[in-house]
């Protein structure tokens, strides 16, 4: 039955949940503040590039700053699922050879793992809307269904990358320099109207509406009906692959590994 270590690994969330838990803390052990290092690290280079780039296109700080910060927090996000994702089969093979647990939970894990971290990098967007005033409305609801599809999109991208990347190691570098691209030709920070009539770099950016999706209503504004479509069809046609390419790979998968 197609999908069914997805849902064998699904059902056992108290296991995958706990075992996210404990990754973070073995990541962060003997540290007073553990992940709030990446938080801080973020808060940092978000004063830092907003005050620098502020002066240089002369954009008002109280502009760029909650843009940038709410952009950086959920592009460490994308680009973690993406790029650390290439590892999740790889980095755990040990224990998919030892212990006899369905493939995917390794996915949940790591997906639980990365989660965990972005609520913590979410405490920088609190910070953003009390300082600088950023407007909260009925429109901030739609960071949830926008949320949902993150992580259904996180699920069936994890589940081919993992594979593929136990198989063809040189391919996690490859993905790592196409995301490095990807982001400075994303609106994080700089604006997409300053692009003028090359606007279609950013219409055709799927990372970009990826961002707005839910950017936009943490901004109180709302994302355009394109970019609901955007990544609906990515969405749809994403699971269409996944699933058969999944189900019939993941057997052989230990034997790469």
């Amino acid at each position: 039955m197609i999908g069914s270590d997805i849902l064998s690994g699904m059902r056992l969330w108290r296991v995958w949940g706990r075992w996210a838990w404990l990754d973070v803390k073995q990541r962060y052990r003997r540290s007073v503040i553990g992940p709030l290092w990446t938080t801080i690290s973020i808060g940092v280079t978000v004063v830092g590039i907003g005050s620098v780039f502020s002066i240089l296109w002369g954009v008002k700080v109280a502009a760029l700053m909650p843009h940038l910060a709410t952009g950086l927090i959920l592009w460490t996000f994308l680009t973690s699922v993406v790029v650390e994702g290439t590892g999740v089969f790889a980095n755990n093979a040990d224990v998919i050879k030892s212990i006899n647990l369905p493939l995917s939970i390794h996915v949940f894990r790591f997906i639980g793992n990365i989660c965990i971290l972005f609520a913590h990098n979410a405490i920088i967007y609190v910070f953003v809307v009390f300082i600088f005033d950023v407007p909260v409305g009925w429109s901030l609801l739609l960071v949830i269904p926008g949320l949902i599809l993150y992580l259904l999109n996180a699920l069936w991208v994890v589940l081919v990358l993992g594979v593929v990347c136990a198989r063809y190691r040189d391919i996690p570098q490859v993905i790592q320099n196409i995301m490095v691209l990807l982001f400075f030709i994303t609106p994080i920070f700089w604006f997409a109207e300053s692009l003028g009539s090359a606007q279609a770099i950013v219409n055709y950016n799927v990372m970009a509406h990826f961002v707005d999706m839910v950017r936009l209503p943490l901004l109180g504004g709302r994302p355009v009906p394109e970019t609901w479509m955007v990544v609906g069809a990515v969405t749809v046609c994403g699971w269409a692959f996944a699933l058969p390419f999944y189900e019939h790979k993941r057997r052989g998968t230990p034997n790469w590994l």
